[in-house]
Order: C-alpha cells, then structure tokens, then sequence
C-alpha cells in the first residue's frame, strides 16, 4: 500500500501541507489525494490556526528558545511551517553585535530612565539569559533611543504590529534582576531603590511604558500610571513626598491596578518628570502635555 493511503500519514500532512502539496511530493495528480481524503473522511481534517494560536507564535517565535512547548498539541515542524508562512524569522544570538555591558553599574539619569522602560515594558527571561522589550511598532523611536544610550546595535525586529529588541547578555540581564527588574515582573514588581537625584528619570521611563495622558473633557487632563498593587503604593508614596500630590485610592480593574492624577496633581507630575530630560522621552506623550499647556495658555 502506498503511503498516501495512510489515514495517519494523511492526518499528520494536512496538519501542515495543502493536497497540492501533498500530491506533487508523492507523484500522483490532485484529483487522486483529494479522492483519497474523501474516502478516508478527512474532508474536515483541518487543523486551523486560531488567532489566539497566531497572535502567540507572533509574539513569541522570534524571541522565545521555548515556543514549541506553548503549543502542546502541535509538532515542532508544523509550527515552524506556520511561522515560514507568516514571514517570521528567529532572532539569531551573534557576537557580531555589541552594547555597553556595564551599562547598569553605576546611576545616571539614562540608567534610570531606561530602567524604568525595563520596569514598565520590558522582560528579562527566566533563565537571565537575555533581555529586551515587545512593544507597538508606532513607538519604534523609543527602542532606537534605548539602543542609542546603550550603546547597542543590536536589531529592532518587526512582526506585524509589533517590533521586537532583544539584548543576548547574561551581564545586562543579571543586572536588571540585581536592580529590581525580575522575570515574570507583571506579577511581582515592587517599588526597586533609586537614588533621589534620579527618581524623575525612573518614573518618567516607567511613565513613557506604563503611562498615558488623557483629557475627560475639553484640556482637562488625567494621568494614569499601571503597575502592580506593591509599586504603586510606594510610587504614591514618594509622589507626595516629593511634589505633595494627592493620596487617591489605587484602583483595580480585573487583575489590573492603576494610580490616577488630576487637574493640577496631573500638571505638576508632568512638569516634574520633563525637567532636565535632554530628550530622553517618548515624543507623543510629551507633544501631548505641550499641547494641553499651549491650549491652556490661550484661554
């Protein structure tokens, strides 16, 4: 019997291949393998992608050493076949590219600023291995920033609506752990210690990842900070300390917790935080602030 007569070697093949495909690997016409599939009621044997399933290869094939073990009920070729299909492509781990290794060993205020973008958006992996962040494309300014400061050249990888950075070094990720920053951070991150001369900085990193400005009506405007219960209550805490803001209630929303900032509190952060900030920001969510300010000025 020839293979192709196979239910389970059918079965295995329409996983990842059409019956043209499999046709012309085995030297028969169309109309026979399709004649086949129907006999052997294969007809619905269709083991379609979902969009959940795309939407995690994206994310993850081109930076994570273990996304076949995210799809348990799929074989390490189908889900390389689907990848090809999608135009990704793994980032390679080279020596060619090179960073400033020592980057987080003594504070500055673009260590602080890029730590607190570590903070907010970025990851370190499980294993310390590497670093880096997964962001929307429409903010491909900040990584060019980050790998600027550092030193770096390694590649910014784009997928879809996302783009991708990705630091191989042991060194820079042992030391975003030693800081604060830790794997599996979304659950878990409190409040690290940072020095006070360069806390605007930090907090304005953390702001430009987990931040954002919006205005409840004509120019009033409202900050709102996303982080875990732990780090902002601290964060809160050495607000009003330092630029005497309000106590509000962190809220919750699912597993979500968020500070928020008013009026003039709102103002007061901003101005805060963009102070001796050398460019050192992301632009949108600065020109936003500018404009509301520029507005008041003109009532």
């Amino acid at each position: 019997m020839k293979i192709y007569h196979s239910r389970n070697y059918l079965i295995e093949q329409l996983k990842t291949k059409s019956p043209i495909q499999i046709a012309i690997e085995n030297n028969i016409s169309v109309k026979t393998i399709q004649n086949i599939i129907w006999k052997l009621k294969l007809t619905n044997h269709k083991n379609f992608w979902t969009k959940k399933e795309i939407d995690l290869l994206i994310k993850n094939y081109p930076i994570n050493p273990e996304v076949y073990k995210l799809f348990s009920n799929r074989t390490k070729s189908s889900i390389n076949h689907k990848a090809h299909k999608l135009g990704l492509k793994r980032i390679q781990r080279s020596g060619k590219y090179t960073l400033d290794a020592n980057f987080f060993d003594k504070w500055s205020p673009e260590v602080a600023y890029v730590f607190g973008l570590f903070c907010s958006d970025g990851n370190v992996s499980i294993d310390g291995t590497y670093c880096g962040f997964h962001i929307n494309k429409k903010d491909i300014e900040i990584l060019e920033l980050i790998k600027k400061v550092m030193k770096s050249n390694h590649p910014i990888q784009a997928r879809g609506k996302y783009i991708y950075l990705r630091i191989y070094s042991k060194k820079i990720a042992k030391s975003l752990i030693k800081l604060g920053c830790v794997p599996r951070k979304s659950l878990n991150l409190n409040f690290p210690f940072i020095p006070s001369k360069y806390l605007k900085h930090f907090v304005r990193g953390y702001f430009d990842g987990d931040g954002s400005i919006h205005f409840n009506r004509p120019n009033a405007i409202k900050i709102t900070l996303v982080g875990t219960k732990n780090f902002l209550k601290l964060l809160q805490h050495k607000l009003s300390l330092k630029l005497r803001l309000q106590k509000h209630k962190i809220k919750k929303y699912g597993n979500i917790f968020f500070l928020e900032y008013y009026g003039n509190d709102a103002r007061k952060f901003c101005f805060w935080i963009y102070k001796e900030s050398k460019g050192l920001f992301l632009k949108r969510k600065y020109d936003r602030f500018v404009n509301h300010i520029n507005l008041r000025s003109k009532q």
